[in-house]
């Protein structure tokens, strides 16, 4: 007789990956985009009024703040960068309806033996970033705008260990305004332009063990078959 009561492999392996969820999980979805960001911008230069060429610095954090801080430092050359995460907003065009289940093969280098894994959907979302760009000139402003543009063809492609077809796009450009760096005598230009990616969150993925238990897996992106 038929066992009416057996729970279909995929809703097994759901409901165990839902159970575990969130256990031992450090959030490091963003690190590689920031990197491969600030490595993309972080050869920017510009041409000063002499005609010699020079290099901007690009800095990490809150546009005000990081501008301040080396304001602060006595370091401060203008001009100057500052990158920071925006936003994470849902990649809608992109969801799942319902958390499916993907299934996976990896070889294991180290016991040369294939390996099962399984995980949950990644999630569609689009990560915005702020590319902020000071200067006391709106000449130079104007041309580090026309390279950031011009890196972007129209997308940027920013591959990393999760997503291999991930793409950067321009979505938004401020027009240049004064801001201030703390002392109201001393004011700058600034502009700000959008960065957005259209990606997935990566999620957990576990060992399929021999009895069909789940254990939390560290992947070697080299062992992907």
């Amino acid at each position: 007789m038929e066992n009416t009561n057996r729970i279909p492999v995929a809703t097994y392996f759901r409901e165990r990956i839902q159970s575990l969820e969130g256990e031992g999980y450090k959030p490091d979805f963003t690190r590689e985009y920031t990197e491969k960001l600030m490595s993309e911008f972080g050869n920017l230069t510009y041409v000063k009024a002499d005609g010699k060429i020079e290099d901007i610095n690009i800095v990490y954090g809150a546009p005000e703040r990081a501008v301040g801080k080396g304001k602060e430092k006595n370091t401060l050359i203008l001009p100057i960068a500052a990158l920071t995460v925006k936003s994470i907003t849902d990649g809608d065009k992109r969801q799942k309806y319902e958390p499916l289940v993907n299934f996976e093969t990896h070889f294991s280098q180290e016991t040369q033996e294939a390996k099962r894994v399984v995980s949950l959907t990644p999630k569609a979302v689009v990560l915005n970033y702020t590319l902020g760009v000071y200067s006391k000139f709106l000449e130079d402003i104007n041309q580090l705008t026309e390279k950031i543009e011009l890196t972007f063809g129209p997308s940027l492609k920013l591959p990393v260990t999760f997503d291999q077809k991930a793409q950067a796009f321009i979505t938004d450009r401020q027009e240049a305004i004064t801001t201030s760096l703390g002392d109201k005598q001393d004011r700058v230009l600034k502009r700000i332009i959008t960065i957005s990616i259209e990606t997935y969150i990566p999620p957990e993925k576990y060992l399929i063990t021999n009895t069909g238990a789940i254990e939390r897996f560290d992947m070697d992106v080299a062992d992907l078959l």
